[in-house]
């Protein structure tokens, strides 16, 4: 009853009564996450561990992208001289042999 009549009536103490609470409740949650200070060491490793997985599947997407770069790069010089080579071929001069003229 006495909060619907603050909401009514003055919107802004009741946001100081509930900020109150959640400072409290904060407070609170703190206390105990400090109680035990070899769980918060646990979830430090524990985090640590899985930060340096999650960086491990980056690297191998990395290495991975980059090996399929790689070969792509490769394919295409592979391409490039081939083209360079049957322009070359194509491209020379044909020797012809020509029979002298018979002249008067």
């Amino acid at each position: 009853m006495l909060v619907c009549f603050l909401a009514v009536v003055n919107r802004q103490a009741l946001a100081k009564i509930f900020g109150a609470g959640r400072a409290q409740a904060g407070k609170l949650g703190r206390i105990v996450e400090e109680a035990d200070p070899l769980a918060m060491l646990n979830q430090a490793v524990d985090d640590g561990v899985t930060s340096i997985q999650n960086a491990k599947k980056g690297l191998e997407n990395y290495r991975t992208l980059i090996l399929s770069v790689q070969r792509q790069v490769e394919n295409g010089e592979k391409e490039n001289l081939g083209l360079k080579r049957g322009y070359r071929l194509r491209s020379k001069p044909a020797i012809r042999i020509t029979r002298p003229m018979n002249t008067p």
